[in-house]
Protein backbone atom coordinates (compact mmCIF):
# COMPACT_ATOMS: atom_id res chain seq x y z
CA UNK A 1 0.00 0.00 0.00
CA UNK A 2 1.33 3.43 -0.95
CA UNK A 3 1.60 5.87 1.96
CA UNK A 4 2.23 9.60 1.51
CA UNK A 5 3.44 11.97 4.20
CA UNK A 6 2.37 15.60 4.44
CA UNK A 7 4.27 17.86 6.81
CA UNK A 8 1.94 20.11 8.77
CA UNK A 9 2.27 23.80 9.65
CA UNK A 10 3.02 24.77 13.23
CA UNK A 11 -0.53 25.97 13.86
CA UNK A 12 -2.52 22.80 13.28
CA UNK A 13 -4.67 20.60 15.50
CA UNK A 14 -5.81 17.32 13.98
CA UNK A 15 -8.39 16.68 16.68
CA UNK A 16 -10.00 20.07 16.09
CA UNK A 17 -10.19 19.34 12.36
CA UNK A 18 -11.73 15.95 13.15
CA UNK A 19 -14.27 17.65 15.38
CA UNK A 20 -15.41 19.75 12.44
CA UNK A 21 -15.69 16.73 10.14
CA UNK A 22 -17.44 14.62 12.76
CA UNK A 23 -20.06 16.92 14.29
CA UNK A 24 -22.79 14.32 14.66
CA UNK A 25 -24.28 14.98 11.24
CA UNK A 26 -24.75 12.24 8.67
CA UNK A 27 -22.12 13.29 6.12
CA UNK A 28 -21.93 10.74 3.33
CA UNK A 29 -18.77 12.06 1.63
CA UNK A 30 -16.27 10.86 4.21
CA UNK A 31 -16.20 8.37 7.03
CA UNK A 32 -14.34 8.60 10.33
CA UNK A 33 -13.21 5.53 12.23
CA UNK A 34 -11.67 6.62 15.54
CA UNK A 35 -8.90 8.97 14.35
CA UNK A 36 -8.84 7.89 10.71
CA UNK A 37 -10.62 9.71 7.87
CA UNK A 38 -11.55 7.69 4.79
CA UNK A 39 -12.59 9.64 1.72
CA UNK A 40 -13.07 9.07 -2.00
CA UNK A 41 -11.44 11.74 -4.17
CA UNK A 42 -12.16 12.72 -7.75
CA UNK A 43 -9.06 14.48 -9.07
CA UNK A 44 -9.12 15.35 -12.77
CA UNK A 45 -11.69 12.57 -13.34
CA UNK A 46 -9.36 10.06 -11.69
CA UNK A 47 -11.04 8.45 -8.66
CA UNK A 48 -9.06 7.35 -5.60
CA UNK A 49 -9.82 6.22 -2.07
CA UNK A 50 -7.55 7.40 0.74
CA UNK A 51 -7.28 7.06 4.49
CA UNK A 52 -5.80 9.91 6.52
CA UNK A 53 -4.26 9.66 9.98
CA UNK A 54 -2.08 11.91 12.13
CA UNK A 55 1.31 11.06 13.58
CA UNK A 56 3.66 13.56 15.26
CA UNK A 57 3.22 16.57 13.01
CA UNK A 58 2.61 14.54 9.87
CA UNK A 59 -0.55 13.58 7.98
CA UNK A 60 -0.14 10.02 6.76
CA UNK A 61 -2.20 9.39 3.65
CA UNK A 62 -2.62 5.78 2.55
CA UNK A 63 -3.84 5.11 -0.97
CA UNK A 64 -6.41 2.34 -0.53
CA UNK A 65 -7.64 2.22 -4.11
CA UNK A 66 -6.80 3.93 -7.38
CA UNK A 67 -3.87 5.26 -9.40
CA UNK A 68 -0.60 5.12 -7.45
CA UNK A 69 1.61 6.77 -10.09
CA UNK A 70 3.99 9.51 -8.86
CA UNK A 71 2.00 12.17 -10.73
CA UNK A 72 -1.28 11.14 -9.08
CA UNK A 73 0.38 10.92 -5.68
CA UNK A 74 1.44 14.55 -6.10
CA UNK A 75 -2.13 15.52 -7.03
CA UNK A 76 -3.50 13.74 -3.95
CA UNK A 77 -1.06 15.58 -1.67
CA UNK A 78 -2.01 18.88 -3.29
CA UNK A 79 -5.73 18.11 -2.86
CA UNK A 80 -5.32 17.33 0.85
CA UNK A 81 -3.20 20.44 1.40
CA UNK A 82 -6.03 22.53 -0.04
CA UNK A 83 -8.78 20.55 1.73
CA UNK A 84 -7.23 21.27 5.14
CA UNK A 85 -6.06 24.75 4.05
CA UNK A 86 -2.50 23.90 5.08
CA UNK A 87 -0.98 26.56 2.84
CA UNK A 88 -2.50 29.40 4.88
CA UNK A 89 -0.25 30.90 7.55
CA UNK A 90 -2.55 31.54 10.52
CA UNK A 91 -0.05 33.57 12.53
CA UNK A 92 -1.48 36.92 11.40
CA UNK A 93 -5.02 35.74 12.19
CA UNK A 94 -3.95 34.57 15.63
CA UNK A 95 -2.08 37.82 16.29
CA UNK A 96 -5.17 39.80 15.31
CA UNK A 97 -7.48 37.48 17.26
CA UNK A 98 -5.39 37.79 20.42
CA UNK A 99 -6.41 41.47 20.51
CA UNK A 100 -10.06 40.85 19.68
CA UNK A 101 -12.42 40.25 22.64
CA UNK A 102 -14.73 38.00 20.59
CA UNK A 103 -12.10 35.89 18.86
CA UNK A 104 -9.50 35.52 21.62
CA UNK A 105 -11.41 32.95 23.72
CA UNK A 106 -12.28 31.01 20.57
CA UNK A 107 -8.68 30.89 19.36
CA UNK A 108 -7.52 29.80 22.80
CA UNK A 109 -10.14 27.05 22.96
CA UNK A 110 -9.99 25.79 19.36
CA UNK A 111 -6.29 26.38 18.65
CA UNK A 112 -5.19 24.78 15.38
CA UNK A 113 -8.61 24.51 13.72
CA UNK A 114 -8.37 24.90 9.96
CA UNK A 115 -10.96 25.95 7.38
CA UNK A 116 -11.89 22.52 6.01
CA UNK A 117 -12.84 23.10 2.40
CA UNK A 118 -14.92 21.68 -0.42
CA UNK A 119 -12.63 21.29 -3.41
CA UNK A 120 -15.31 21.03 -6.10
CA UNK A 121 -17.14 24.29 -6.83
CA UNK A 122 -20.29 22.57 -8.10
CA UNK A 123 -20.48 20.57 -4.87
CA UNK A 124 -19.89 23.68 -2.73
CA UNK A 125 -22.62 25.69 -4.44
CA UNK A 126 -25.04 22.76 -4.51
CA UNK A 127 -24.50 22.11 -0.82
CA UNK A 128 -25.11 25.76 -0.02
CA UNK A 129 -28.35 25.69 -2.04
CA UNK A 130 -29.46 22.50 -0.30
CA UNK A 131 -28.85 24.12 3.10
CA UNK A 132 -30.81 27.29 2.44
CA UNK A 133 -33.51 27.93 5.07
CA UNK A 134 -33.53 24.42 6.55
CA UNK A 135 -31.79 22.92 9.58
CA UNK A 136 -28.47 21.15 9.12
CA UNK A 137 -29.81 17.72 10.03
CA UNK A 138 -32.37 17.80 7.22
CA UNK A 139 -29.83 19.32 4.82
CA UNK A 140 -27.43 16.39 5.39
CA UNK A 141 -30.30 13.92 4.94
CA UNK A 142 -31.20 15.56 1.61
CA UNK A 143 -27.57 15.57 0.47
CA UNK A 144 -27.22 11.88 1.28
CA UNK A 145 -30.34 11.08 -0.76
CA UNK A 146 -28.91 12.97 -3.74
CA UNK A 147 -25.44 11.45 -3.44
CA UNK A 148 -26.63 7.87 -3.00
CA UNK A 149 -29.01 8.21 -5.95
CA UNK A 150 -26.67 9.93 -8.45
CA UNK A 151 -23.11 9.82 -7.11
CA UNK A 152 -20.40 7.37 -8.12
CA UNK A 153 -18.75 5.36 -5.37
CA UNK A 154 -15.78 3.15 -4.59
CA UNK A 155 -16.62 -0.20 -2.98
CA UNK A 156 -13.87 -1.07 -0.51
CA UNK A 157 -14.24 -4.09 1.79
CA UNK A 158 -17.97 -4.05 1.16
CA UNK A 159 -18.42 -0.38 2.13
CA UNK A 160 -19.41 2.27 -0.47
CA UNK A 161 -17.46 5.54 -0.38
CA UNK A 162 -19.36 8.14 -2.36
CA UNK A 163 -18.47 11.10 -4.53
CA UNK A 164 -20.75 14.08 -5.08
CA UNK A 165 -22.65 13.82 -8.39
CA UNK A 166 -21.15 15.67 -11.34
CA UNK A 167 -22.84 18.50 -13.25
CA UNK A 168 -23.20 16.13 -16.23
CA UNK A 169 -25.37 13.78 -14.18
CA UNK A 170 -27.45 16.42 -12.38
CA UNK A 171 -28.09 18.41 -15.56
CA UNK A 172 -30.07 15.45 -16.88
CA UNK A 173 -32.27 15.16 -13.79
CA UNK A 174 -35.84 16.35 -13.71
CA UNK A 175 -37.36 18.56 -11.07
CA UNK A 176 -39.82 15.81 -10.16
CA UNK A 177 -36.99 13.31 -9.68
CA UNK A 178 -35.27 15.61 -7.20
CA UNK A 179 -38.54 16.38 -5.43
CA UNK A 180 -38.75 12.66 -4.65
CA UNK A 181 -35.50 13.15 -2.71
CA UNK A 182 -37.23 15.89 -0.64
CA UNK A 183 -35.90 18.84 -2.60
CA UNK A 184 -38.28 21.75 -2.89
CA UNK A 185 -39.29 22.63 -6.44
CA UNK A 186 -37.21 25.81 -6.31
CA UNK A 187 -34.06 24.08 -5.04
CA UNK A 188 -34.42 21.31 -7.62
CA UNK A 189 -34.74 23.92 -10.36
CA UNK A 190 -31.75 25.86 -9.08
CA UNK A 191 -29.40 22.86 -8.86
CA UNK A 192 -30.31 21.57 -12.31
CA UNK A 193 -29.78 25.06 -13.77
CA UNK A 194 -26.48 25.33 -11.89
CA UNK A 195 -25.29 22.03 -13.36
CA UNK A 196 -26.19 23.24 -16.84
CA UNK A 197 -24.24 26.47 -16.24
CA UNK A 198 -21.12 24.44 -15.48
CA UNK A 199 -21.54 22.31 -18.59
CA UNK A 200 -22.11 25.36 -20.79
CA UNK A 201 -18.99 27.06 -19.44
CA UNK A 202 -20.94 29.91 -17.87
CA UNK A 203 -19.11 29.29 -14.59
CA UNK A 204 -15.97 27.47 -13.48
CA UNK A 205 -13.66 27.47 -10.48
CA UNK A 206 -10.72 28.56 -12.62
CA UNK A 207 -12.67 31.50 -14.04
CA UNK A 208 -13.71 32.74 -10.60
CA UNK A 209 -10.23 32.37 -9.14
CA UNK A 210 -8.81 34.38 -12.00
CA UNK A 211 -11.36 37.19 -11.65
CA UNK A 212 -11.40 37.10 -7.86
CA UNK A 213 -7.76 37.93 -7.20
CA UNK A 214 -8.06 40.80 -4.75
CA UNK A 215 -11.67 41.42 -5.76
CA UNK A 216 -14.18 39.35 -3.83
CA UNK A 217 -16.96 41.72 -4.88
CA UNK A 218 -16.43 40.64 -8.50
CA UNK A 219 -16.81 36.98 -7.52
CA UNK A 220 -20.03 37.74 -5.64
CA UNK A 221 -21.29 39.66 -8.67
CA UNK A 222 -20.63 36.73 -11.00
CA UNK A 223 -22.08 34.08 -8.71
CA UNK A 224 -25.26 35.98 -7.88
CA UNK A 225 -26.15 36.15 -11.57
CA UNK A 226 -27.01 32.45 -11.27
CA UNK A 227 -30.52 31.44 -10.18
CA UNK A 228 -30.77 30.48 -6.54
CA UNK A 229 -27.46 32.01 -5.52
CA UNK A 230 -27.60 35.03 -3.27
CA UNK A 231 -24.84 36.77 -1.36
CA UNK A 232 -24.85 34.20 1.48
CA UNK A 233 -24.42 31.28 -0.92
CA UNK A 234 -21.76 33.15 -2.88
CA UNK A 235 -19.76 33.96 0.24
CA UNK A 236 -20.08 30.40 1.51
CA UNK A 237 -18.60 29.04 -1.73
CA UNK A 238 -15.89 31.70 -1.65
CA UNK A 239 -14.93 30.55 1.85
CA UNK A 240 -15.13 26.82 1.39
CA UNK A 241 -13.99 26.33 -2.19
CA UNK A 242 -12.17 29.41 -3.45
CA UNK A 243 -10.57 30.07 -0.03
CA UNK A 244 -10.98 33.83 -0.33
CA UNK A 245 -10.11 35.02 3.21
CA UNK A 246 -12.36 38.08 3.10
CA UNK A 247 -15.46 36.00 2.29
CA UNK A 248 -18.05 36.74 4.95
CA UNK A 249 -21.51 35.08 4.93
CA UNK A 250 -22.83 37.80 7.19
CA UNK A 251 -26.47 36.68 6.81
CA UNK A 252 -25.66 33.23 8.21
CA UNK A 253 -27.97 32.14 11.04
CA UNK A 254 -25.22 30.14 12.71
CA UNK A 255 -22.93 33.16 12.72
CA UNK A 256 -25.68 35.26 14.31
CA UNK A 257 -26.37 32.62 16.96
CA UNK A 258 -22.68 32.27 17.77
CA UNK A 259 -22.27 36.01 18.25
CA UNK A 260 -25.40 36.14 20.40
CA UNK A 261 -23.92 33.38 22.56
CA UNK A 262 -20.40 34.83 22.75
CA UNK A 263 -21.68 38.30 23.68
CA UNK A 264 -24.44 36.99 25.97
CA UNK A 265 -27.07 39.01 24.12
CA UNK A 266 -30.83 38.74 24.56
CA UNK A 267 -31.31 38.60 20.80
CA UNK A 268 -29.24 37.99 17.68
CA UNK A 269 -27.21 41.02 16.54
CA UNK A 270 -28.27 42.95 13.46
CA UNK A 271 -26.22 42.95 10.28
CA UNK A 272 -25.11 46.51 11.04
CA UNK A 273 -23.97 45.43 14.50
CA UNK A 274 -22.01 42.49 13.03
CA UNK A 275 -20.31 44.86 10.58
CA UNK A 276 -19.32 47.02 13.53
CA UNK A 277 -18.06 44.07 15.58
CA UNK A 278 -16.05 42.68 12.66
CA UNK A 279 -14.19 45.85 11.69
CA UNK A 280 -10.93 44.42 13.00
CA UNK A 281 -11.28 41.13 11.11
CA UNK A 282 -10.42 42.54 7.70
CA UNK A 283 -9.18 39.82 5.31
CA UNK A 284 -9.77 37.18 8.01
CA UNK A 285 -13.57 37.21 7.99
CA UNK A 286 -13.71 33.62 6.71
CA UNK A 287 -11.62 32.26 9.59
CA UNK A 288 -13.49 34.36 12.13
CA UNK A 289 -16.70 32.78 10.84
CA UNK A 290 -15.26 29.25 11.08
CA UNK A 291 -14.23 29.76 14.71
CA UNK A 292 -17.61 31.23 15.60
CA UNK A 293 -19.35 28.27 13.95
CA UNK A 294 -17.12 25.93 15.95
CA UNK A 295 -18.35 27.50 19.20
CA UNK A 296 -21.87 26.22 18.49
CA UNK A 297 -20.90 22.53 18.41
Amino acid sequence: MTTLKIKLPEIFNYQECLSFLHRGFDDCLHQINKNTIIKALNIENNISLVSITYNQGILQVSLLWGDSSPNHQALIKSYINRWFDLQTDLKAFYDMGARDPILKPLIDKYWGLRLIGIEDLFEALSWAIIGQQINLGFAYKTKRALVEKYGKYVDYNGVPYYLFPTPEIISNCTVDALKKLQFSRNKATYIIALAQSFIQGVISKEQLLASGKGNSEEVVSQLTKLKGIGTWTANYAMMKCLKIPSAFPIQDVGLHNALKQQLDLDQKPSTDKILELSQGWKNWESYATVYLWRSLV
